[in-house]
């Protein structure tokens, strides 16, 4: 049986808020009337198999824009190379205690990074003013400084 995703998410919806307003259902009613398994229903309810999708990111948005601030305080432009992202990418995983894979950064990575950095690097040459660490976390430390290697 071909189960919709809109009509899995109108019963989950459905069953939410008779829950919050006290009103008497069962699974298994909400279920057919949505013509989607019992099972399924009842475990998008109670968030049973949270989906993650790939695996996590080796550096955060916050940490590839002050990766891509740093880059631009040493060469002094808004364009990199690969060769210039993935060395500096790199040693910046490394600094932050990030274990980074043989295959980081991918081609596909640089070019990535390059996109969404663009816009931020233009803001940032626009305001011309220094970056500044808010953040109090130890999983953010972006205004450290890191040695650079040859790719």
């Amino acid at each position: 049986a071909v189960v919709s995703t809109q009509s899995t998410g109108d019963a989950v919806e459905s069953v939410r808020q008779k829950q919050v307003q006290g009103i008497p259902f069962t699974y298994t009613n909400e279920a057919e009337a949505a013509n989607v398994k019992r099972s399924t229903l009842f475990d998008k309810v109670k968030q049973k198999h949270p989906k993650s999708v790939g695996r996590a990111p080796i550096l955060s948005i916050c940490q590839q824009e002050a990766l891509a601030t740093m880059m631009h305080k040493k060469y002094n432009k808004i364009e990199f190379t690969n060769t210039e992202i993935k060395s500096n990418a790199k040693d910046y995983a490394r600094h932050l205690g990030r274990t980074a894979t043989s295959k980081f950064p991918s081609n596909f990575w640089c070019t990535t990074f390059r996109n969404s950095t663009r816009e931020f690097l233009n803001k940032y040459k626009r305001d011309s003013r220094s970056f500044t660490d808010t953040s109090d976390s130890e999983d953010d430390k972006e205004s450290g400084t890191f040695t650079t290697t040859t790719a």
